[in-house]
């Protein structure tokens, strides 16, 4: 399995509203492209004000995002409202199971 973690820590004020899109935005790719799982965690300590979307999946391309109307509207709703949550810099990394 891979695991995509990506880090971005939250604007000051705003945890409520990104918890909230980044749960919205992950049951919406469990639903578009399934087969893939997406779970957002916070850290227990230090940095509080960061989220960590984890998508597992089975290889690292993923799927090509699909580009009827309905996703293309809901990722460009996510972009523009994560400008407002998130600070600009974010953090990828991939994963793989050890054998």
């Amino acid at each position: 399995m891979i695991y995509h973690v990506v880090t971005q820590s939250v604007k000051p004020g705003k945890m409520d509203e990104a918890r909230a899109l980044l749960l919205d935005y992950a049951a919406h790719v469990m639903k578009t492209y399934p087969g893939q799982k997406v779970q957002i965690v916070s850290n227990i300590g230090e940095p509080a004000n960061q989220l960590h979307w984890v998508n597992i999946r089975e290889t690292v391309e993923g799927e090509a995002i699909k580009q009827d109307p309905e996703n293309l509207k809901k990722m460009n709703e996510f972009m523009a409202k994560s400008a407002e949550i998130f600070e600009s810099a974010r953090v990828e990394h991939y994963y793989r199971d050890v054998e």
